[in-house]
C-alpha cells in the first residue's frame, strides 16, 4: 500500500512534467507552423519574381528584334533604352559597330571579345532567333550582365543587359515588400541584392534559416526557372514569430521558478495538511484503547475540515459500535434459522439438490450423501452432471425450466446406483435477488413401485381369470375345428384308394387347420401380453389397432347377450404410449361394464346390454380447460369412451371408484385394484378420465390421452409368405421331439443339411466336433439342465463367431434382450411357418 501523501506528491509532479512537456511542445508546433506559413509565402514570391524577370526577358527580346529590323537607321540607339550596350562583331569576333554605349562602358570599334568570358556564349549562337545568356561578367565594364545575341549575314549582334537594370526591377518590388531580393550563384555566392547592406557574399545552401542583419530575416531560396542562377529572399521575422522564440529560449527559466513555486507548495501542504492527517490518523488507529474528545485540534493551526472528519469519524465509530450489536444479534438468530432449516432439510426423506444456472452444486442435503455416498464437501462447488454423470440426460430439462420458470416432474424415472431404483424427480426454478438457480427434489419410489407392479401383475392375473371361462371356450372351439378336420382326413384317407381324388377336400382340411391354428396363436399371445411382467415401453400406437385388440377379446369371452360395438377414428390415431398397459386400461373397464350388465344385476332383471367404444379428437381450448382443469393448454386430445347400458353408480359410489381395493362386488369376486391400476395407467401417460354415471343407467368412462404434437404414421411391415431357400449345415438344439422333427422337415425342404441335439449339453458336444461345418445354431430358450443363454454363452467359448437364431414359445421378455445384448443374432416367436423360419434364417446367413 501507498502513502496519500507520496501519491498526492507524485501525481503533481508528473502533472507538471506533462504539463511543461505538452506546452514546449505546442511552442515548437507554434514557431515552426507560423516559420513554415513564412516559408509558404516567401516561395510563392520568389515563382513571382522569377516570372517577372521572365517578362523582362520577353520584353527585352522583342525590343532587340525592334533594332534588328531597323539597325541601318542612325537614330535607332536613342529608341532601344532598355540595353546598356548594342554592337555587332565580325566573323574574329571584332567589334565593327557600336549602336548604343553606357558611358560607362569600356568597348570601342576594334575591341576584340576572343579573351572574354562573353565569347563562349557567342560560339553557341549559330541560329537567326535572338539567344539570352547566363549572368556572366562583361568586358564592358565590372559587373554581371545578361546577353541577347542573334547571327545575321555573318555578323553578330549583340545586346547587353546590365545586372543594373535587373535590380532596377526588382528593387521597387522589395521595397514595396519590405524584403531583401538577392541573386546569386548555385554556389551561393550574391551576384545581386537590393540591398547593399548586407554584410556577407555567401549565404547558406538550405532554405528556411534565420539571418539577422538590422533585423532578423527568415531566409527562402529558389532555383530560377529562366536564369541559370538562384533567388534568394529576406523577410523580417514578424513580432508574433519572436515572441514564441523568446518564450522558448527562457522555458527553462520559467520550469525552474514553477518548480520552485509547486516544492514551496509541497513544504506548506506537509505542514498544514499532512502533519495534521497524519496525527489524526494516529489518533484513529488508537482509538479504541484512547478515545479522545470531539473537539480535539489537530495540528498548529485549526483545520475545520480535519476537525469536522474526526467528530464525524467520532459519531460514526458510535452508530458502528451500536449496529454491531444489532448485527452480531441478527447472525445470532439467522445462524439459528440456518441450522435449523439445515436440520430440517437433512431431515427430510426426499433427496434435495439446489443448483445455480450454470449447473454449479450450491445444495446437497443428507439424504442425497446417503444414496449416492458422496459428503456435501465433495460435490459443493461442482457441475452437477459431472459429479453424476446420468443427470446429463436432464440437461434439456434444466434449460427448460431455467428459461420458462415452470415446474417439470417426472414419474417413475429409474436410476441406477449399485443396483435400479424408481424415482419422482421434480425441478423447481429457483428466483430471488437477482439468483437464477433450480432445486431438484428426488424421491425413492423403488418399494412403491415394487408394490404397484405386485398389484399391477395380481390385477393382470384377475383380469385372466375373469376371461378364462370365455378363452377355454374359444381355445376349446379352435382344438374342435382342428380335431375335427384331423379326423375328417384319417377317415376319407382310410375309406379311398386314390388318394389324388382328396387332394381338393384336402386342401379345404388345411385351409381350416391354418385359419384355426392362427386364431390360437393370436390368443395365446393375448394371454402372454396380459400376463407378462414388464417394465413400461413407450413407443408409437395405433389406438384403432389396440382397439381391434380389445374387439376380438371381448367377443371371444363376454357372455353373447352383450352386444360390443366399436367405432375406430377414421384415420390412424398415433399416441406415444405403452400398448400392453393401454390394453390393460381399456380391458379393466370392459370387463367391469361387462359384470355391470350381468354379474351385478338383480337375479330379475335381464341380463346383457350394449358395450360402446369409440375415439374421438379434442382440442384444448379455454373452455375445455375451464370443465377438465387436468388439461394442458393448446393441446389436442384423444378421447377413449367405454361405454355400457349397466346397472351404474350413485354420486358417492362413483367419488371412490379410483381407489386401491374399493370394489362395488361381492366377496371374492373383485379386488378393487382394476380401477385403481387404470387411474396409474393413465397418469403415467400424461392423460386424465372424466366418468359419468347414472344409477340403473348405465356408465361412460372417457380416457383422454395427448396427441403427439408432430404425429408420425405407423407403417405396418407386411411380409409375403415367400418361401426363402438355402444351403448349409444348421444345428437344431431343442428338448422337444416334435419341434426337432418339425425344424427337419421345413429346414431339409428349404435346401439345408440339418442336425438335432435334444438339449444344450447334447449341442455342446457335437458342435465341438463339428463346428467349423456347421454354419448357424437354432437355439430353445427354455430347456432342462442348461437355459438356452447359458449354452449360448459356452458355445460362444469354442467359437466366438458363431451365428445362434433364439427361439422360444414365451413373448421377447428380458431374458431374449439379454441374450441378444451377448450376440444372439435373430429371435424367433413360436409357433411359426415354414417361410417365417427360412426367412429369420437367411437373413442371418447373408450378413458378413
Amino acid at each position: 500500500m501507498k502513502s496519500a501523501k507520496k501519491i498526492f506528491i507524485w501525481i503533481d509532479f508528473i502533472s507538471l512534467i506533462i504539463i511543461f512537456s505538452i506546452l514546449f511542445v505546442i511552442l515548437i508546433f507554434i514557431k515552426e507552423n507560423i516559420k513554415n506559413q513564412y516559408a509558404k509565402n516567401q516561395i510563392s514570391e520568389l515563382k513571382k519574381i522569377d516570372m517577372i524577370i521572365y517578362n523582362m526577358l520577353n520584353d527585352k527580346k522583342e525590343e532587340f528584334q525592334l533594332f534588328l529590323n531597323n539597325k541601318n537607321n542612325p537614330d535607332i540607339g536613342n529608341f532601344i533604352t532598355n540595353f546598356s550596350d548594342i554592337y555587332s562583331v565580325d566573323q574574329s569576333y571584332t567589334i565593327n559597330k557600336i549602336y548604343k554605349k553606357d558611358k560607362h562602358s569600356h568597348i570601342f570599334t576594334g575591341y576584340n571579345l576572343s579573351n572574354s568570358k562573353l565569347y563562349k556564349f557567342l560560339l553557341q549562337v549559330d541560329s537567326d532567333h535572338p539567344q539570352f545568356s547566363p549572368l556572366i561578367p562583361s568586358p564592358e565594364k565590372e559587373e554581371l550582365s545578361i546577353y541577347l545575341s542573334t547571327r545575321m549575314n555573318g555578323e553578330l549582334f549583340i545586346g547587353r543587359i546590365g545586372i543594373d537594370k535587373i535590380n532596377a526591377i526588382l528593387k521597387p518590388i522589395a521595397i514595396y515588400n519590405n524584403n531583401i531580393i538577392l541573386i546569386m550563384t548555385k554556389d551561393g555566392y550574391i551576384i545581386s541584392t537590393t540591398n547593399n547592406k548586407i554584410p556577407f557574399e555567401i549565404l547558406p545552401e538550405l532554405s528556411l534559416s534565420i539571418l539577422k542583419l538590422d533585423k532578423k530575416y527568415l531566409y527562402t531560396r529558389q532555383r530560377s526557372e529562366f536564369l541559370s542562377d538562384d533567388f534568394a529572399l529576406l523577410k523580417p521575422i514578424s513580432d508574433v514569430y519572436l515572441i514564441f522564440d523568446t518564450l522558448l529560449r527562457f522555458y527553462p527559466l520559467f520550469i525552474l521558478i514553477i518548480l520552485i513555486i509547486y516544492f514551496t507548495k509541497i513544504i506548506l501542504q506537509f505542514y498544514l495538511i499532512f502533519e495534521p492527517l497524519e496525527i489524526l490518523l494516529s489518533y484513529i488507529k488508537n482509538f479504541k484503547n484512547n478515545p479522545l474528545n470531539k473537539d480535539t485540534e489537530f495540528g498548529s493551526l485549526k483545520i475545520i475540515e480535519i476537525s469536522e472528519l474526526y467528530k464525524t469519524f467520532h459519531d460514526k465509530m458510535d452508530q458502528i459500535e451500536l449496529n454491531l450489536k444489532t448485527i452480531n444479534q441478527t447472525n445470532y438468530e439467522i445462524e439459528k434459522i440456518k441450522l435449523y432449516l439445515k436440520n430440517i432439510i437433512d431431515s427430510m426423506p426426499s433427496m434435495l439438490i439446489s443448483i445455480d444456472n450454470h449447473g454449479i452444486i450450491q445444495e446437497w442435503n443428507q439424504a442425497a450423501v446417503t444414496y449416492f455416498g458422496l459428503s456435501s464437501v465433495d460435490t459443493m462447488g461442482k457441475v452437477l452432471w459431472e459429479v453424476l454423470p446420468h443427470f446429463s440426460r436432464y440437461q434439456q430439462v434444466f434449460q427448460q425450466v431455467i428459461e420458462t420458470k415452470t415446474i417439470q416432474e417426472l414419474k417413475r424415472e429409474l436410476l441406477t446406483n449399485g443396483e435400479d431404483k424408481y424415482m419422482n424427480i421434480s425441478f423447481f426454478p429457483l428466483e430471488e435477488n437477482g439468483i437464477k438457480g433450480m432445486a431438484i427434489r428426488l424421491d425413492d419410489i423403488t418399494q412403491l413401485e415394487k408394490t404397484e407392479q405386485i398389484l399391477r401383475q395380481s390385477q393382470k392375473m384377475e383380469t385372466i381369470g375373469t376371461l378364462a371361462g370365455g378363452i377355454a371356450h374359444d381355445f376349446n372351439n379352435i382344438l374342435g375345428g382342428i380335431v375335427g378336420t384331423l379326423s375328417m382326413m384319417k377317415l376319407r384317407t382310410n375309406n379311398t384308394i386314390d388318394l389324388n381324388t382328396l387332394r381338393s377336400h384336402y386342401n379345404s382340411y388345411m385351409n381350416l387347420m391354418d385359419d384355426a391354428s392362427q386364431r390360437a396363436v393370436n390368443l395365446v399371445s393375448h394371454l402372454l401380453t396380459l400376463s407378462r411382467r414388464q417394465e413400461p415401453n413407450f413407443s408409437l400406437i395405433d389406438l384403432n389397432f389396440v382397439f381391434q385388440q380389445i374387439e376380438t377379446i371381448c367377443k371371444n369371452t363376454f357372455e353373447k347377450s352383450i352386444e360390443i360395438i366399436v367405432k375406430p377414428y377414421f384415420e390412424p390415431a398415433v399416441i406415444n404410449a405403452d400398448i400392453n398397459q393401454i390394453e390393460q386400461v381399456l380391458l379393466n373397464i370392459c370387463i367391469n361394464s361387462a359384470h355391470a350388465m350381468t354379474l351385478m344385476k338383480a337375479e330379475n332383471d335381464v341380463h346383457g346390454g350394449l358395450l360402446s367404444l369409440h375415439i374421438q379428437k379434442i382440442k384444448s381450448d379455454k373452455h375445455f380447460i375451464k370443465n377438465h382443469p387436468e388439461a394442458k393448454e393448446n393441446l389436442n386430445y384423444f378421447i377413449l369412451s367405454v361405454s355400457d347400458t349397466g346397472i351404474g353408480m350413485e354420486p358417492n359410489t362413483l367419488s371412490k371408484i379410483f381407489d386401491p381395493f374399493f370394489t362395488t362386488k361381492d366377496k371374492g369376486k373383485g379386488t378393487g385394484l382394476g380401477l385403481s391400476m387404470v387411474y396409474n395407467i393413465v397418469q403415467l401417460h400424461k392423460g386424465f378420465i372424466d366418468v359419468y354415471s347414472e344409477l340403473n343407467h348405465g356408465t361412460t368412462f372417457n380416457i383422454y390421452l395427448p396427441i403427439l404434437k408432430s404425429e408420425t404414421p405407423i407403417q405396418n411391415n407386411i411380409t409375403e409368405n415367400i418361401l426363402t431357400h438355402g444351403t448349409g449345415k444348421i444345428l437344431i438344439i431343442d428338448d422337444e421331439l416334435i419341434i426337432r422333427n418339425m425344424y427337419h422337415d421345413m429346414l431339409s425342404e428349404c435346401g439345408y443339411e440339418v442336425y438335432l441335439a435334444i438339449d444344450g449339453l447334447n449341442g455342446i458336444e457335437f458342435y465341438k466336433n463339428h463346428f467349423q461345418e456347421i454354419e448357424l445354431i437354432v437355439l430353445d430358450m427354455a430347456m432342462p439342465k442348461l437355459s438356452g443363454t447359458e449354452t449360448y454363452i459356452k458355445l460362444k467359448e469354442i467359437n466366438p463367431h458363431l451365428k445362434v437364431l433364439m427361439a422360444s414359445g414365451f413373448r421377447q421378455d428380458e431374458r431374449v434382450v439379454k441374450a441378444i445384448n451377448l450376440g444372439v443374432n435373430g429371435f424367433l416367436q413360436k409357433p411359426f411357418t415354414v417361410e417365417t423360419l427360412s426367412r429369420a434364417i437367411k437373413n442371418i446367413l447373408i450378413v458378413d
